[in-house]
């Protein structure tokens, strides 16, 4: 008798358990924020230092991303992000100057780009027993409006001279798409974990990438004509274009409510 009185609470609220889960969301819960770090090593583009005179060997891409993401059916839930990043390149600066000609108007130079996106996403969770959304194995698609600003500038050159460049790019607007894969564990029953990987095609980057052979490329007209912006542009794009192209991501967030 003793025993059934013991046994008999656990299985009651095991019971509960199981019928709580029949439910959306871990726990009823659907609600989760989260942030997470995209990243990829850098061997391809030439990068550089905080003085812009040296090119590394090696960079890390990174890119930050804040997501809120909500459950709507046991394996399937719908989500918001915005996504913000910092990079650069070092490429070559067309300026040619009538009160100097001798010199060649080639001209070491870099590229800053910050960028941001905010998009929408559905998560489709794997189904299979013991597991519910937002818990498991997972696919996820996206699609992001992406704003970047570029300034393109010449090394060890005194602003006094004629050979100085600073010019700023007036913002330039993208589609991209994304898809990924990974998986996401709870902690505490309040916190999750993600680990997965994460494809992305900007609109406007893969023409200038292929057709600069997968490198930045060059401002090869004057910087401040029309060719030379278009030039600056492109440059701009085909990186952000290999930034995205492939990442690993890590993440925490909290499931709220």
């Amino acid at each position: 008798m003793k025993i059934i009185f013991c046994i008999l609470p656990l299985l009651v609220f095991s019971n509960c358990c199981l019928n709580a889960q029949d439910a959306p969301g871990y726990l009823g819960k659907r609600f989760t924020v989260a942030y997470y770090a995209s990243m990829f090593p850098n061997f391809r583009y030439g990068s550089y230092n905080k003085d812009f005179d040296e090119r590394r060997l090696c960079a890390l891409n990174l890119r930050n991303n804040i997501e809120a993401e909500y459950v709507l059916t046991r394996n399937m839930s719908v989500g918001a992000d915005y996504r913000f990043l910092k990079t650069g390149t070092m490429i070559d600066i067309w300026n040619y100057s009538e009160s100097d000609p001798d010199y060649y108007p080639s001209l070491d130079g870099y590229l800053n780009i910050k960028s941001s996106m905010a998009g929408v996403h559905v998560t489709f969770y794997k189904w299979q027993r013991g597991f519910i959304a937002p818990l498991g194995g997972y696919s996820k698609l996206g699609l992001n409006y992406m704003v970047s600003n570029g300034v393109a500038g010449t090394t060890d050159v005194s602003p006094s001279s004629s050979k100085y460049v600073r010019y700023t790019y007036e913002p330039v607007k993208s589609i991209v798409f994304t898809a990924g894969f990974g998986y996401q564990n709870i902690i505490f029953n309040y916190m999750t974990f993600n680990f997965g990987v994460d494809f992305g095609i900007n609109s406007k980057g893969w023409g200038p990438l292929i057709q600069n052979g997968f490198e930045p490329g060059n401002i090869n007209d004057q910087y401040d004509t029309e060719e030379g912006i278009q030039d600056g542009i492109d440059a701009m794009n085909a990186r952000l274009a290999s930034m995205l192209l492939l990442n690993i991501n890590v993440g925490l967030g909290f499931i709220v409510f």
